[in-house]
């Protein structure tokens, strides 16, 4: 779904909160960090990785976290297939249906930022409809 070419006419809240759980899942896994990183990726924080846009792998800086202030900016890592998967996903996230929705690359269905009981809910929700 995120490599088809989806409209705005046709995207459900449905198909764009599936979209976002299986991004979810990919940088969870991929980066094992706390979801209190992936609550707090901006889309300046997206735009700014993506001028390295050249590299095999583009590295997102996350400044603001809970332990920021302890250890720093948190990174979150792609390979060129996830940036091209959450590339796909931006290009979801800024149609105009979300256009008033808070400045977080991942947010609710009440175009809220996601918490970290929101992120949870959502990798459980993924692992349950997908066992292996």
């Amino acid at each position: 779904m995120l490599l088809s070419k989806i409209t705005s006419e046709s995207l459900s809240i449905y198909d764009f909160v599936r979209c976002r759980n299986h991004l979810l899942v990919l940088l969870s896994v991929g980066n094992a960090h706390r979801t209190g990183e992936l609550t707090n990726f901006s889309i300046a924080d997206y735009e700014g990785g993506m001028k390295q846009a050249a590299a095999e792998n583009l590295v997102f800086t996350i400044s603001e976290h809970k332990t920021a202030s302890n250890h720093g900016a948190a990174t979150l890592a792609v390979n060129r297939k996830e940036a091209q998967l959450l590339a796909s996903y931006m290009k979801l996230r800024k149609l105009p249906q979300y256009a008033k929705a808070e400045q977080f690359v991942f947010i609710t269905a009440t175009l809220s930022k996601m918490t970290q009981s929101n992120v949870s809910s959502a990798l459980t929700a993924l692992s349950s409809a997908n066992p292996l």
